[in-house]
């Protein structure tokens, strides 16, 4: 994944949360990169098609992403051969540092 599509995932994150609460949750339902081999094959090439028609980047690392976004993951479960991912996580208590570094 290029650097700049990661920052801008990781700063998406950090924006949706509640602004003003510190320890507030996240939860996020998201098309995200599976764990079976022969769906990331599948996912890797279709790719570009699949966010020409539906605006998604349906294989990205999401529980990477959130962690890369100094949130704290509670709990990640996924189906659909685990291209939906589900991600409950809490924002850490010091809030301007989490502004800072992402």
């Amino acid at each position: 994944m290029h650097r700049r599509y990661h920052m801008a995932a990781v700063r998406s994150i950090v924006w949706w949360t509640p602004l003003g609460c510190a320890g507030g949750t996240i939860l996020l339902l998201e098309h995200g990169k599976s764990e079976y081999a022969p769906v990331r094959w599948y996912q890797r090439i279709t790719a570009p098609q699949h966010l020409h028609d539906w605006g998604c980047f349906y294989d990205r690392p999401m529980v990477y992403l959130v962690e890369d976004s100094k949130f704290i993951v509670e709990e990640v479960d996924t189906c659909h051969a685990g291209t939906t991912v589900y991600v409950r996580a809490t924002r850490p208590p010091h809030v301007d540092d989490l502004f800072q570094e992402a």
